[in-house]
């Protein structure tokens, strides 16, 4: 159940991340992707993921976008992929969208 409800809560997490260029200001979206970088560099990695994996709900080697790009679409996808695709979009896509929306 704690392995379900982690998972969960991670994407919930995500999907605020991605989107909060749509509702919040855009000094507060610079400042939640800083302080998401920094946590970043801090943990190496996401807090939350390194809990899963702490717990063992996916191996050390195994970012969590990978998992969720497996469960989603039933695709492997490679942590390089990830930190190409996903690790960079998180931070501009908010941020744009934050800038389009306090700008136009």
């Amino acid at each position: 159940m704690l392995k379900i409800f982690l998972f969960w809560a991670h994407v919930l997490v995500g999907v605020f991340g991605a989107t909060m260029g749509f509702y919040l200001s855009l000094p507060m979206v610079l400042g939640l992707v800083i302080l998401h970088r920094l946590h970043l560099i801090v943990f190496d990695g996401c807090a939350i993921t390194r809990l899963q994996q702490y717990l063992g709900h996916f191996p050390r080697q195994v970012d969590f976008l990978e998992v969720v790009a497996k469960e989603f679409t039933g695709r492997e996808i490679s942590r390089e992929q990830t930190k190409a695709i996903f690790d960079y979009a998180f931070g501009i896509i908010p941020v744009v969208a934050a800038f389009v929306r306090f700008y136009m």
